[in-house]
Order: C-alpha cells, then sequence, then structure tokens
C-alpha cells in the first residue's frame, strides 16, 4: 500500500463529528487490518453515534448471526430485532440517512445492505465480524 493510500484524510459525518480515512479500523484498543478505503472510527465517534444508529447496525448480527459481509436485511427484520424499541418509520428513516452517510445502501425499496464502511460500523458496534462465504464448489455430474 502506497503512503498516498494511507494518509489520513479528515471527512465530515452527518452529526459533524469528524472521520478519519485511513488502512485500519480502531475499536477501544484494537486494531484490525481493513479494506484500503476504510475508516479510523475512533471510539469518541462511537460515542457520540446517536443510539438509534448504534441499534440499527447492530441489529444485522443479531438478525443473521451468520451473515456475510454486504448481505441485506429489510427493514421488518430490523425492526423485529428491536422489539418495538422504534417504530417502523424511525428505522426506514434512519436506514435512508445512513444510506446518505453512505454507510448501507437501499435496494428494492426495503433491503439494507450494508457497504464497507457499514461493515465496518457493525462491527465497533457489536464486536462481531460479518463471515466471510465459505463453502467448496459445486460441480455438477456429467450429462448422459
Amino acid at each position: 500500500m502506497t503512503a498516498s493510500r494511507t494518509s489520513p484524510k479528515s471527512t465530515k459525518g452527518s452529526e459533524g463529528n469528524a472521520l478519519t480515512r485511513s488502512a485500519t479500523v480502531v475499536t477501544g484498543s484494537v486494531k484490525t487490518a481493513a479494506p484500503a478505503s476504510s475508516y479510523l472510527i475512533s471510539p469518541e465517534y462511537l460515542e457520540n453515534m446517536p443510539e438509534l444508529y448504534k441499534d440499527v447496525l447492530g441489529a444485522f448480527p443479531q438478525a443473521d448471526p451468520v451473515r456475510a459481509a454486504g448481505d441485506a436485511l429489510p427493514y421488518q427484520s430490523i425492526y423485529s430485532v428491536l422489539e418495538g424499541k422504534y417504530s417502523p418509520r424511525e428505522i426506514k428513516l434512519a436506514c435512508e440517512q445512513l444510506a446518505q452517510g453512505r454507510a448501507v445502501e437501499i435496494r428494492n425499496t426495503i433491503f439494507i445492505h450494508p457497504t464497507g464502511l457499514g461493515e465496518q460500523l457493525i462491527a465497533a458496534v457489536s464486536g462481531v465480524q460479518a463471515g466471510e462465504r465459505t463453502v467448496p464448489t459445486f460441480s455438477p455430474p456429467p450429462p448422459v
């Protein structure tokens, strides 16, 4: 990785909190390697993140403990995991805000797909890293 790729670049989050572009993710005192286009997520950033966003992001590993990075959840699953703590409208609006901040993508109007940033935030909020797809390749039998 070149120095220009790893040098920090400050950007502003939706709450005015600074995020720093970097090649590592910091959650508390733990540093893990991350994709080249990652963010340094400081404990201060997480502390200042509104509870609604922490809850929505934290719902992903609760709803599907074996999900792979980027796997989607529909709004209804997030609502179900949060057991009515927020209205469906609040969850939808929170997801739209997360999409504006490029933490998720909303597809087919109901499916919430975490982006690379979203996966990093989910891991920081929940302490759970998304898994990878690890199944052997399927080979069909030869034709008769």
